[in-house]
């Protein structure tokens, strides 16, 4: 019996199995991979401190904690780890009070980026421009707050609302009321930002070139303090002391002011009266008497009667609400129970 005859049993399976002799030649194959020299770089750990590199800095500078490190804003901006460590310094000096060291490293930090834009992978400022613009007003340069402001370009209702308070300061009565009246439209129940609109129609009701008060801002002031104090009447303030003492403190403000505008002569229906008659086709000459009011504000630009409308009809859908839950005229006029 040859090989080729011989089977195999396994089971109920039989296998044949017939081999050639190069079957079980094994030719060795070999392969080599070059050889591939990697340059290893421990990773640098900083540990809340930065050092200069002396390629940038010839003379080295000692191991100073970056929120305070002396090095000049490029320096550290062209180092890996600068811009998000002079960020954090920014943050860190701005949340102690120097608003001043902030604004100045802020500043720094735009510049930089402005100038090398086309080499950094940082493109946006928005965020230093917002804390530019804020540590700006706290020091008193309100140019400067103005100019920062007007740098940022974002659909953001914090934005808007940055943008009211620093045109606010700058007395650019209209430009502050359109910017509050967009954030407005998305948070409509922070009493803060009515608070503000209220002052703004104030100063404008007595500024050069206005009409002797009362007149069209002296009432619109009224109506915003007024809206300010039923959204805080409404709201629900958690009964904690703290809070409450907040609460009591923020109340007896808008109250003050409340007291100041009808002492001046503001009356929330001669705002509401304004409103409707604007809405009608005919224009009345009452009419043209009040839109002439806003248009004599030229100097600080009119302000938007669309602005205007909105407003006095966020008044009238509040105090509808008030008026569901038991929240009469004389409540308004008298504020919140003892």
């Amino acid at each position: 019996m040859t090989d080729e005859n011989l089977t195999d049993a396994h089971g109920f399976v039989q296998f044949d199995f017939a081999f050639e002799d190069e079957d079980f030649i094994v030719e060795e194959k070999t392969s080599r991979l070059p050889e591939l020299k990697q340059h290893y770089e421990a990773k640098q750990e900083y540990d809340g401190h930065f050092s200069p590199s002396s390629a940038l800095n010839p003379v080295p500078l000692p191991l100073l904690q970056w929120f305070n490190s002396t090095a000049p804003v490029p320096i550290l901006m062209a180092t890996k780890n600068g811009p998000n460590e002079l960020k954090s310094s920014i943050e860190h000096h701005y949340l102690h009070g120097r608003h001043t060291e902030a604004l100045r490293l802020a500043l720094g930090y735009i510049e930089y980026v402005e100038q090398n834009r086309a080499t950094m992978r940082i493109q946006s400022t928005r965020e230093m421009l917002e804390i530019a613009a804020r540590c700006a007003l706290r020091v008193g340069d309100v140019v400067r707050a103005v100019q920062c402001a007007e740098k940022i370009e974002s659909n953001d209702p914090g934005t808007w609302l940055l943008k009211g308070e620093v045109y606010e300061a700058a007395g650019r009565f209209a430009d502050s009321i359109c910017n509050f009246t967009r954030y407005n439209r998305l948070r409509k129940l922070d009493y803060n930002a009515w608070k503000h609109m209220g002052f703004v129609f104030l100063s404008a009701s007595t500024a050069t070139g206005s009409p002797a008060p009362p007149n069209l801002a002296t009432h619109l002031s009224h109506l915003c303090f007024l809206r300010a104090r039923t959204i805080m009447i409404l709201s629900r303030w958690p009964d904690i002391p703290f809070v409450q003492r907040r609460f009591q403190h923020e109340l007896d403000a808008v109250e003050a002011a409340v007291a100041r505008t009808k002492g001046a002569g503001g009356d929330v229906e001669r705002a509401v009266m304004w409103s409707a008659e604007n809405e009608k086709d005919g224009v009345g000459d009452e009419q043209l008497v009040e839109k002439r009011e806003l248009e004599k504000h030229e100097f600080v630009g009119r302000f938007d009667a669309k602005s205007v409308r909105w407003i006095v009809g966020e008044w009238q859908r509040i105090k509808g609400e008030g008026e569901e839950i038991g929240l009469d005229e004389e409540d308004e006029e008298r504020g919140p129970a003892e």
